[in-house]
């Protein structure tokens, strides 16, 4: 039955997983917004069918990076109880938490190569968007945010775009070395 019910909302759930691709980088201040965890989190509690499957599978094959994931987890859960500050450890350990979800879920949501190709297009019009939107930031307007960090601006002299390019760069040569 569970079964069923994943191979008939696949659709909704790489639906949902390129929505939240597509709207997380454009949210200000990405590396310290509630709305961003709060989203991640919604959608770690939606994908939980899908991670209970996959979870059980790498187990039962001892998948090793879903191991090493779940060793990371348990580790920075033993040190979140000794820590200094509570509240953003058990923030940082909430956000792992869904990372991991998100983590062993994400190859049963996209299982064939051309459903894979989609995402990573999808992901390289984001990039590609918010390269443009830097580019005029930056070279037009001369803004400069010293509030919050963004991929979208510059903070104080730099932006966070290239983080998202190291990731990026690679997946258009390989695009172009395929299909050109």
């Amino acid at each position: 039955m569970l079964s069923y019910i994943l191979y008939t909302n696949m659709s909704f759930y790489q639906f949902l997983t390129m929505l939240l691709i597509f709207s997380l980088p454009f949210i200000p201040e990405q590396f310290v917004a509630t709305p961003i965890k709060i989203l991640i989190g919604i959608f770690s509690i939606i994908i939980l069918p899908v991670f209970y499957k996959e979870f059980v599978l790498d187990i039962k094959i001892k998948f090793l990076p879903t191991i090493f994931f779940l060793a990371f987890i348990f580790v920075t859960a033993i040190t979140t109880t000794f820590s200094i500050d509570y509240e953003k450890s058990i923030m940082q350990f909430y956000i792992f938490l869904c990372f991991f979800v998100v983590f062993v879920s994400i190859r049963s949501i996209f299982p064939s190569f051309k459903s894979k190709e989609l995402l990573t297009l999808l992901f390289l019009c984001i990039v590609s968007i918010l390269s443009f939107i830097s580019l005029y930031n930056t070279l037009v307007r001369h803004y400069v945010n010293r509030e919050s960090l963004s991929f979208l601006w510059i903070y104080h002299g730099h932006n966070h775009l290239s983080a998202l390019l190291v990731f990026a760069i690679p997946l258009a040569l390989y695009f172009l070395k395929s299909y050109w």
